[in-house]
């Protein structure tokens, strides 16, 4: 997990690679009431696409699912257990 989180820091900056308790539990679970919370494996919060980039490749490489979280406004779909990318600081 360590050599995960330094990629995917060389790609974003260590300040925007989150893990454990780190992870805020709105990242966590989506709205539907059929689901189990469970924090991924790390938040990441690319900032511009060449961000997004880098991070897809990251977890092809490392053979990792990724899920994409706008603003949070979507009911279902989120629950995630490997890399969650959050669209919070994307420049476009």
């Amino acid at each position: 997990m360590g050599d995960l989180v330094e990629q995917l820091a060389k790609v974003v900056g260590q300040d925007n690679v989150l893990t454990g308790t780190q992870v805020h539990d709105d990242y966590t679970h989506d709205e539907a009431l059929t689901t189990v919370p469970g924090v991924p494996l790390a938040l990441v919060r690319p900032g511009c696409r060449d961000e997004v980039a880098g991070v897809l490749r990251v977890a092809d490489e490392n053979r990792i699912p990724v899920i994409a979280r706008g603003s949070g406004t979507g009911l279902s779909g989120h629950r995630c257990r490997g890399l969650t990318a959050s669209w919070c600081r994307s420049s476009g």
